[in-house]
């Protein structure tokens, strides 16, 4: 150890220390008892003002901690504001919405390859685009004049 510090130690330890004054000390613990009666009439009414509110909330859980009703109050505001949110739709309400026929049609589509990734069927080949049938020739010489007359 420094022994400068075990000087120090022995010196102090020889010093005679003198009681404080009777009335200081009155004064520090009479400021104490009235700091502490404060801070407890300041807890009771901060206690008595939560409870107050929950009651009028209707929550009587008095053996539960304030941090967990404070957790259930915003876990319930919450799911109002999601609710009053949330908008609907025809599915929601229980209503079929008919399809339209492409919409029927890329369905089909997809489920097709999906299948076929799956490997429950195989894959069709593409079929070549419809060409109308060739027409007379005699018909394209018909030409139909508009009359103006």
């Amino acid at each position: 150890m420094n022994p400068n510090l075990d000087d120090f130690e022995q010196r102090l330890a020889a010093c005679r220390l003198r009681p404080a004054p009777s009335h200081v000390q009155e004064e520090v613990l009479h400021a104490l008892r009235r700091e502490r009666q404060s801070r407890e009439a300041t807890s009771i009414r901060r206690e008595s003002a939560t409870a107050t509110t929950w009651d009028a909330l209707g929550f009587w859980l008095r053996g539960i901690s304030p941090a967990w009703r404070v957790l259930g109050a915003v876990w319930m505001v919450g799911m109002t504001l999601n609710a009053l949110c949330r908008t609907s739709t025809p599915a929601d309400s229980g209503m079929t919405v008919p399809l339209s026929r492409e919409q029927i049609a890329a369905e089909r589509a997809v489920r097709l390859e999906m299948m076929v990734l799956a490997g429950l069927r195989e894959p069709e080949p593409a079929e070549p685009p419809r060409v109308a049938p060739p027409r007379p020739r005699s018909s394209l010489k018909a030409v139909h004049r508009p009359n103006f007359g």
